[in-house]
């Protein structure tokens, strides 16, 4: 059976290394950005966070209806890390398509 994907989005991980180019990447939708920070956040079935080369490979599964059921929570984790709204210090989703 097929693991499902994890993301979980801390502020500290978040604003220590998202780059500002990477936020645009974000908002202007562009696959490669959002495949590359999705893959920062992706944790194992322990919660540990993943190292994003292995993580991009098992997104590199994903359909795009599934990658897209990720996005959104990750865009907002950029807009409240510049500033735009509030976020926990920790939140995170899983996509309910399986690798």
């Amino acid at each position: 059976m097929a693991d499902k994907i994890k993301i979980v989005v801390e502020q500290e991980r978040l604003r220590k290394n998202m780059k500002v180019g990477d936020v645009v990447a974000l908002e202007e939708g562009k696959v490669k950005g959002v495949r590359a920070m999705l893959a920062l956040f992706m944790v194992d079935e322990q919660g540990k966070y993943l190292d994003p080369a292995k993580a991009e490979k098992r997104l590199d599964t994903l359909t795009v209806d599934q990658m897209l059921e990720l996005a959104p929570q990750l865009l907002e984790a950029a807009n409240s890390a510049v500033g735009a709204d509030p976020l926990p210090e920790s939140a995170s989703t899983t996509s309910t398509g399986e690798t």
